[in-house]
C-alpha cells in the first residue's frame, strides 16, 4: 500500500480491525470439502480482480462475486483456484506480505468475499500462490516499511534477487522458505479454503550464476553437488515444507502444483523436479499447463496429455489438465501452420476437456475466468460460441 496520505492509512487500519473481528468468527465455522471425483476447475487470476474490482464498493463487489459463481455453475465448475499472492503480495491485509496494488484501495476483503461466495455455491476453493516471483524494482520502493521483504531489498542480499528488472525470492535460504510457509499458514488460519495451489513461478527462466553464487559455493564445497541439482533440491525442500504446513493444518486439505506442459523445461529451466514430488508424495495433484491445440506441430494436445498420463502412471498423484481458455478466438503465433486453430474451432475447450477425462485424468482446469466470461472485445464472439459447447 502506498504512503500517499494519512487518510489511506487510517482507512487501512480500520480495515484491519474489521478484518480481524471477522476472522475470529470465520475460523469457527470452517468446513472442508473433499476433492470431487472429477475436478472441473477454473483459475481466478490477478487480472480478474482488476477487471471486476474497479469502481465497485463492497455491495457492488459482492453482487459481482455472486455473478461469478453463477457463471462457474453454468459450466459445471466445482473448484476455483483464487489468486491470494501473485507477486509476493497479498489480496487481503496480511502481516507477511504487502497488500497488492490491485486491491489496496478496497476497504473490504476481495479474496475473502470470493471464498465465502464460492462456499455458498458449493464450489471448492484453493488459495493460489506464485511462490518466488516478486515485484518490479520500482514497485519494491512503494512497499510500506515493516515487511521483511523490504528490508531484504534494502540490504541487497541474496534472499531477494534481481533478474531482468524483477525481484525473485531465493529458496536456498531457510528464511525465505519460512517466509513462504508463514504466508501459507496465515492463509489457512484466516480463510475456509480447501487447499493451497502453487504454479510454476519457481526459479526464473534463464537464472544466472550470480543468483545464488555465494550460497551455492558454500554447499558445493561441502557436498560436491551440481548447481542444477542444488537448485532442484532447494525447490524440493520448499515444496516439502509447504506440504508439511498444509497437512499439519488439516489432513483433508489439498496441496497441488501447476507446472509447464513441457516437463523438460520444468526440470532444466525452472528446476521443478515433478518426478521427485510424486515419488516422495509431496503433492496431491499435478496440473500441467497443456496450452496447445490438437494440431500444434511440436506439442499436439492429445499426444502431450498421453505423455503426462504415462509419466504420472499409477503413482499416488492425481493429474489435472490445464487448458488455455485465454487462447480462444486468438491467433496462436507459436503454432506454425496451426496458428488459426483457436480461431477456426468453436468447441476446442469442450473437445480438450472431453479428451482429458476420457484419458483417465482426474479433471481439468481452465485459465482463466475473464477469458471466457469477460473477454476482450475482439474475441467476445468466439468466447460466447465456446461457452455454448461448455454448457452442454
Amino acid at each position: 500500500m502506498r504512503n500517499s496520505s494519512r487518510m489511506s492509512k487510517h482507512k487501512h487500519i480500520l480495515f484491519l480491525i474489521l478484518f480481524c473481528i471477522c476472522t475470529v468468527f470465520a475460523g469457527c465455522t470452517q468446513e472442508k470439502r473433499e476433492m470431487p471425483e472429477t475436478v472441473r476447475a477454473m483459475w481466478f487470476a490477478y487480472p480478474d480482480y482488476r477487471e471486476i474490482l474497479a469502481g465497485r464498493d463492497q455491495k457492488g463487489y459482492e453482487a459481482m462475486a455472486d455473478k461469478i459463481m453463477e457463471d462457474l455453475d453454468s459450466i459445471g465448475i466445482n473448484t476455483l483456484y483464487i489468486h491470494v499472492c501473485a507477486y509476493t503480495d497479498a489480496y487481503f491485509p496480511s502481516k507477511i506480505y504487502p497488500m497488492s496494488k490491485d486491491v489496496q484501495d478496497a476497504d473490504y476483503d476481495p479474496f475473502g468475499i470470493l471464498v465465502q461466495k464460492a462456499k455458498e455455491h458449493g464450489i471448492r476453493t484453493e488459495a493460489w500462490i506464485n511462490p518466488l516471483r516478486s515485484v518490479l524494482e520500482e514497485e519494491a520502493e512503494e512497499w510500506e516499511d515493516g515487511f521483511i521483504l523490504k528490508e531484504w531489498v534494502k540490504e541487497n542480499n541474496e534472499r531477494v534477487r534481481w533478474v531482468n528488472g524483477r525481484y525473485y525470492l531465493n529458496p536456498a535460504y531457510p528464511e525465505v522458505r519460512e517466509l513462504i510457509t508463514s504466508f501459507v499458514q496465515e492463509v489457512l488460519d484466516t480463510y475456509d479454503v480447501d487447499g493451497i495451489h502453487f504454479d510454476d513461478y519457481f526459479y526464473p527462466d534463464g537464472t544466472g550464476r550470480n543468483f545464488d553464487e555465494y550460497i551455492y559455493g558454500e554447499a558445493n564445497a561441502a557436498e560436491a553437488i551440481s548447481r542444477e541439482d542444488y537448485r532442484r533440491a532447494q525447490i524440493n525442500e520448499l515444496v516439502r515444507e509447504v506440504r508439511d504446513t498444509v497437512k499439519k493444518k488439516g489432513s483433508d486439505l489439498t496441496f497441488g502444483i501447476s507446472v509447464s506442459g513441457n516437463n523438460d523445461y520444468n526440470r532444466d529451466q525452472i528446476f521443478a523436479d515433478t518426478d521427485a514430488w510424486i515419488e516422495e508424495g509431496l503433492i496431491d495433484y499435478l496440473a500441467p499447463q497443456i496450452y496447445w491445440g490438437f494440431n500444434n506441430p511440436s506439442r499436439p494436445y492429445a499426444r502431450t496429455v498421453n505423455e503426462w498420463r504415462t509419466f504420472v502412471g499409477d503413482r499416488n498423484c492425481d493429474l489435472i489438465i490445464g487448458l488455455a481458455a485465454y487462447k480462444v478466438g486468438a491467433n496462436d503465433g507459436y503454432a506454425g501452420d496451426a496458428a488459426s486453430e483457436w480461431i477456426d474451432s468453436h468447441d476446442i475447450l469442450a473437445r480438450q476437456l472431453a479428451y482429458a477425462l476420457g484419458s483417465e485424468c482426474k479433471g481439468y482446469a481452465m485459465f482463466r475466468y475473464g477469458s471466457l466470461f469477460a473477454p476482450a472485445e475482439e474475441v467476445q464472439e468466439a468466447a460466447e460460441e465456446e461457452l455454448k459447447y461448455l454448457r452442454i
